[in-house]
């Protein structure tokens, strides 16, 4: 026998004989039982070289090709893959399984398929992996067909999800999602996250938020925005009594403003008054005369 069984309590922890004489364990050993459980309809698709396991179990310990096999990423991979493939209709029946990537929770419980194998063992719809292995069968297992596992999963996958409370948290990963839990492939629930992260179905034309100050400054007679305090600067030229020794200092046209501002007119119509195109140029010069106020003021060096 090229493997051999060591027995510890609820497992059975598989050894093998390597060709240099080294005795090892079994990687993945405890997983064949659930291997046979993959219907062939769904092991079809999983390439030609993970269905040369035999179907005969007792073969197995005496094929270096097997066991390589049976150690090797691909057979985990396929395990990970075939569960989730089954699983998914009774988890989100509603919902495609490749929208999501890795970084999703039910894409995670899914493929987390030593959960769903714990649970067909303990029901009784898979052998232990210490009885399978303690006598392991001479004769041929045939597959179980998708109808039968099918009718198992839709009666252990909704008391799995309710053990470990899966579905609040799917719940909460649907409420917030992000664009890490969508696959690359396009979706419509990839093009509904889309739309509302960016608001594309809003009636109103989405604008920067510069462009909107830069819009409430044309349309509003009061001039603001977060780091300009216009206002202050205004309400100060207006409120000191240097105001006349100020105007002595200004070129005729920045007087001609100073003065419409202080009688009340707004940007657009000091504008027109002075013949601008718009009151861009009014804005600008006021923002001057702030400067030049500082600098008659005393607070700041020339």
């Amino acid at each position: 026998m090229l493997c051999r069984l060591i027995y510890r309590k609820v497992f059975a922890v598989v050894k093998v004989k390597r060709k240099n004489g080294e005795i090892t364990r079994l990687i993945h050993a405890e997983y064949l039982p659930a291997y046979y459980y993959i219907p062939k309809e769904i092991l079809d698709k999983c390439g030609f070289e993970i269905n040369q396991i035999p179907r005969v179990p007792r073969e197995i310990a005496t094929s270096r090709q097997t066991i390589k096999l049976i150690e090797s990423d691909l057979f985990w991979q396929v395990i990970s893959d075939a569960y989730a493939y089954m699983v998914w209709p009774f988890m989100m029946p509603k919902v495609k399984r490749e929208i999501y990537s890795g970084n999703e929770p039910s894409w995670v419980a899914a493929h987390s398929a030593s959960v769903w194998i714990e649970e067909l063992t303990d029901i009784g719809f898979l052998p232990k992996p210490f009885d399978f292995w303690s006598n392991l069968p001479d004769e041929h297992f045939g597959y179980v067909s998708l109808e039968e596992v099918s009718d198992n999963l839709a009666v252990i996958v909704p008391k799995v999800m309710e053990k470990y409370n899966l579905q609040a948290i799917f719940d909460i990963a649907n409420k917030y999602r992000c664009f890490e839990d969508f696959d690359f492939r396009q979706s419509r629930q990839k093009t509904d996250f889309f739309r509302k992260w960016y608001h594309t179905r809003w009636k109103y034309k989405q604008i920067s938020y510069e462009a909107y100050l830069c819009n409430l400054r044309e349309d509003k007679e009061n001039y603001w925005d977060l780091a300009d305090f216009n206002a202050e600067y205004e309400n100060k030229l207006l409120a000191k009594i240097k105001v006349d020794e100020f105007k002595k200092t200004l070129t005729a046209p920045d007087l001609k403003i100073l003065e419409y501002r202080m009688n009340g007119l707004i940007y657009e119509d000091i504008a027109k008054r002075l013949g601008y195109a718009n009151h861009s140029n009014i804005s600008k010069r006021m923002k001057k005369l702030q400067g030049l106020w500082e600098v008659f003021e005393g607070k700041y060096d020339i």
